[in-house]
């Protein structure tokens, strides 16, 4: 604003030069004689012409200049504005997607509590109606209304059930002390002994239920049952070894069997849970702490599933069930089924116990039975034990 007003008093120092230049010209060419020039006057004017266009070029430089400034300083403005205005959207966007965030995760904390009040409201409303029922036994206590046969009945179920959960938690020790096989789930990191132990646990379920199936088939396969009846015994005598004589033994459930509300009942049938679920975490918990001896069952175990469980049901079912059946077992320790195609694989001495020939419609020198299946190594094919086959001619 200052530079204004300084060029604004310059131009109008500037014409009045140049107005006393030309009125002092009008009075010199009047009162003077053209032969008779006055050259100290001509030159005073000419000077106040003189200064009066330099204070107007000065003037326009200045002007200049402060235009140019001007522009400089807009232009800092702008790209100053620009650089402001880009980093407010991006904190205007990252706000955003902060309270988008919020938002989902505020709806997703009010579907959960919105889940949570309805359970609690469900409670609440077995609740009500437990304490209705407490009310309503009360009231007819008071009044003598529960009759005698309400009271036996109340009595006779409270009993029945303290003898089911003691006649459980009896089997559940009973057949732990026998080696059978229980569930000990699964754990974040595991013991070498823990890991026997799940393993062998594993095998003689998995036998039992094999066994259970063939008999309840339509087929069944004497023996075939008998063969996963001895193999059954042989992991539950191990099992029975590794518990030692003195397993957990059940406690007593204290209880009182008298009940004269259907509150009280209540709470006997749910303290009989909690006593069967008690004894089974004991069990549990006693079997992880169980210490085996690894090297041992590191041979044990291969052996058994390659030698005694496969060798003695690949007798007894037909060559394509075995993999379908034994896939899993042999998985365990890297082994799979040698694969055969009927008509279709050579017999090759090198990698076939050739048994004897037979005349068939196959290919001569293909497998046209497999007596006995083989076994190999899953990483690389190294075999473990040769098919014995029959050979076409």
């Amino acid at each position: 604003m200052a530079t204004y007003r300084f060029i604004a008093a310059a131009m109008l120092i500037a014409f009045v030069l140049f107005g006393g230049a030309s009125l002092g010209y009008s009075q010199d060419n009047a009162e003077q004689a053209p032969a008779e020039p006055n050259f100290l006057a001509a030159w005073f004017w000419d000077s106040l012409v003189i200064l009066g266009v330099l204070i107007v070029i000065a003037a326009l430089v200045i002007l200049g200049f402060q235009a140019v400034r001007q522009q400089k300083q807009l232009q800092e403005l702008k790209e100053g504005w620009n650089a402001t205005s880009c980093q407010l959207r991006q904190d205007l966007t990252q706000r955003l997607a902060r309270v988008e965030k919020v938002g989902r995760d505020n709806t997703q904390e009010l579907k959960e509590t919105k889940e949570a009040q309805e359970n609690l409201r469900n409670t609440l409303a077995q609740t009500n109606t437990r304490v209705h029922n407490l009310e309503v036994d009360l009231e007819k206590l008071e009044v003598g209304e529960v009759t005698k046969d309400t009271l036996i009945a109340y009595q006779q179920e409270a009993e029945r059930a303290v003898r089911e959960a003691v006649e459980q938690v009896s089997a559940l020790a009973r057949t732990y002390r026998e080696g059978q096989p229980i569930e000990l789930g699964e754990l974040e990191t595991p013991t070498p002994s823990q890991n026997v132990l799940g393993f062998l646990n594993m095998l003689a379920s998995d036998i039992g239920k094999w066994k259970t199936e063939v008999v309840q088939s339509d087929e069944a396969n004497s023996e075939l049952v008998d063969v996963l009846t001895y193999r059954e015994s042989d992991i539950t005598a191990k099992l029975q070894a590794i518990r030692g004589e003195s397993p957990p033994a059940p406690p007593p459930l204290e209880v009182e069997t008298s009940p004269t509300t259907e509150l009280e009942l209540n709470d006997i049938l749910n303290a009989c849970a909690v006593y069967v679920a008690q004894f089974q975490g004991m069990l549990i918990g006693y079997e992880q702490g169980r210490e085996v001896d690894r090297e041992a069952y590191s041979t044990f175990i291969p052996q058994f599933i390659t030698e005694r469980l496969f060798n003695g049901v690949a007798r007894m079912m037909p060559f394509e069930q075995l993999s379908e059946r034994l896939h899993k077992f042999l998985g365990l320790v890297g082994c799979e089924i040698v694969p055969i195609e009927i008509g279709r694989t050579k017999a090759d001495s090198r990698a076939h116990e050739i048994q004897g020939s037979r005349q068939t419609g196959d290919e001569p020198g293909t497998i046209v039975e497999v007596v006995l299946p083989g076994l190999q190594r899953i990483a690389d094919g190294t075999p473990v034990q040769k098919p014995v086959v029959i050979r076409g001619e």
